[in-house]
Order: C-alpha cells, then structure tokens, then sequence
C-alpha cells in the first residue's frame, strides 16, 4: 500500500506513480491510497493499481480512514511519502492489529524546511516527527543528505534508515519527450527557450531566477519558460510586471502534462532551488539532453551534475552569478550529460531497492 497526501504535480506524487508502476510489474498487488485524489496526476495512475481516495483535506479524517482501510485490507507493507501522511502512517501503524510493516519516505533536506525561522505549525510537526518517525520500521531519505539528516535531526536508527535515490528515468520517458508540443515558441527558426520548471513554491527559488532573466534579457534573444503551478504564482506575476519584464519572452503557462516534450526541444534548463531532496526536474532534463545550470542547494545538485562536470553550479540566490552562468552556457555548443550520469535513477534499480527494504524477510528467506 503506497499512501500520499495528493496527486497534486509535485515530484514526490511523481515517485510514488512510478513506484506504484515499477511495483506492479514486479508481481505486487499495488493499492494507492490518497488523501484527495483530485489533481493533475489522477489520470497518470498506473493501470492495474488500484486507487483509494478518501476525498478530504482534512489530515485527522483521512487518518481515521486509513486505520479503517488497513484495518480492513490488512496490507503487508505501507510505504508513505510526505511528512503530514508520514505521521498519519506511524499513527495508524501504532492502532491497528496486526501491524504492518511501515516505511516512510522523506523527499526534502530537514534542516532547511523545518530550522530556523520558519512558521510555528512547521516547528510543531518537526517536533511530532521527532517522536514519532522512530516508530517506523523503515525510513528511506531520497539521497544521501536526507538520509543524514534523518539519522542527524530526527534521531532515526542507522540500521532502519535507508538512501534510495528517486525513480526518474523510466521505460515511457524517451516516448513522451519525443512527442510534438503545439507552441510557437519551439517553431522553426525561433530563438532559443530555456525552461525551469516546479511548483511555484518559495523552496523552488524562481524569484532569483526572474531577477536573473531581468539581466539576460538585454543580452540575449531567448525565452524563459516556467512550468508549474502553485502558491507563489501571485507573487511571480508581480515580480515580472515589477521588473518590467517583457511578457512576449517571459511565460508561466501553469502545470503542463507532458514536460518532458518540452525539455527535449529546449536550449537549457535553469535550476534555481534553494533546497531540495533529490529534484526529479535536474534528472529529468539531463535525460531529455538538456545542459544545464543548477544553484548549488542542499541535496542533491553537486551530486546529480557530479561536482559541475555534467553542468555549471551556482550559489544559492546569486541572480548575478546565475544569469552570467546561463550566458555562457547559451554560448557553447551542447553537451548531453553520459548515461553513467542517470544511472543511479533508473526505475528498475530504485524498484530493487525498494523491495529490499519493503519486503527485508524475502531477503533473508
């Protein structure tokens, strides 16, 4: 049983779709279990997994019907993703007769977002998962700097605590890249397009970025494509008329389902995060054969592009040092990063890993 919050298009959703996939081609009888199901993904569930929507944001009713589902359906393993339905496994697991096996599964560096000056409800739940996150018989961090901080803050078992890097690079993606997008902007003889793209969240840094285009644009005749959607659109669409950006060559055209077409047609992904776990979108445009230029935040980045050989890193939120960065990217000829670059984020190798620790008495059996 795989359990989430959404099927919102973030990248965590993302994982847990391939996972579910990757699952079900192993032999495993999927179910996927969301909070509220509505959302961009929904129609991205894998045939032949089963899909449970509990229809509610409301985190203390969808945990009620989670004891209720497993108490009913009795599943061997939960695996969870994100902390809020994380805590709502550990609860569950806590509750109900017989136990299952619990692994939950944590996508961004601790440290970051939830340290420091933050909002008094993030300080509350990194308390409750504090406490709670030990009761997992399994926590797996999307990388090696997860994984260390949830030894490090949370205080979680070396031997419970496991790094599996993100299932990216699928059977389907070279399929999907290589379909046609109907927009002007990739048209024959048309200037180069550099895409980012996430959720438009402060995490993801797109304001460094706009301010970065707002030098670019004088010195060079691309186009900024932000792809996504989220709770910062307000503030970006401000940003742009503030910077007096011109809007012929700055777009935000939302969440779009297919991004990989568009990165196999782009010049150059930009990646402006200011912390991430391990970013799916990094991986993803380095398989779609984009160069690319990516600040250097906690996780992920110096690995993915190992220490700037597979593409240029720049401090976090020195729009200076990211627009002269993309400049001189834009200016050499592109250079596809290796296959060895993608290896570690195949699907079938992340689907193994996975299994190793879902299932640990098959191991040892």
């Amino acid at each position: 049983m795989i359990v989430l919050p959404a099927l919102s298009g973030g990248g965590a959703e993302r994982v847990a779709l391939y996972l579910a996939e990757g699952l079900r081609d192993h032999g495993h009888e999927v179910i996927l279990v969301a909070f509220d199901a509505q959302g961009p993904y929904r129609d991205d569930v894998p045939t032949g997994v089963e899909l449970v929507d509990f229809a509610t944001k409301d985190l203390k009713v969808g945990t009620k019907a989670l004891r209720k589902l497993v108490e009913e359906r009795r599943p061997d393993v939960i695996n969870s993703h994100l902390d809020a339905v994380n805590l709502a496994s550990i609860f569950v697991r806590l509750l109900v007769r017989p136990r299952p096996r619990v692994a939950i599964t944590l996508h961004n560096g601790l440290e970051r977002q939830y340290m420091g000056d933050v909002p008094d409800w993030k300080k509350k739940r990194f308390k409750m998962m504090r406490v709670f996150f030990r009761f997992a018989d399994a926590a797996i961090g999307v990388g090696p700097g997860v994984h260390a901080d949830m030894v490090r803050l949370l205080g979680i078992r070396k031997d419970r605590a496991f790094a599996i890097e993100n299932p990216v690079v699928t059977p389907g993606l070279a399929a999907r890249a290589a379909q046609p997008i109907e927009d002007p902007w990739f048209g024959p003889d048309q200037p180069p397009v550099i895409v980012a793209m996430g959720r438009l969240s402060p995490e993801k840094g797109f304001p460094m970025l706009l301010k970065a285009w707002s030098i670019l644009e004088k010195r060079t005749d691309a186009r900024l494509l932000i792809l996504g959607e989220g709770s910062q659109r307000a503030e970006l669409e401000a940003l742009v008329d503030e910077l007096r950006l011109d809007r012929d060559r700055v777009r935000l055209p939302g969440f779009v389902a297919n991004p990989y077409a568009y990165l196999a047609k782009a010049r150059l992904f930009a990646f402006s995060s200011v912390f991430e776990g391990t970013p799916l979108a990094l991986i993803e445009a380095l398989a779609c054969g984009l160069p690319v230029v990516s600040t250097d935040c906690t996780y992920g980045p110096r690995t993915i592009l190992k220490d700037g050989e597979y593409g240029r890193l720049v401090p976090v939120g020195d729009h200076d040092a990211f627009a002269a960065a993309i400049l001189e990217a834009l200016n050499e000829t592109p250079k596809p990063a290796p296959p060895d670059a993608l290896a570690p984020y195949l699907l079938e190798t992340a689907v193994l890993r996975y299994e190793q620790v879902l299932f640990p008495q098959r191991r040892e059996s």
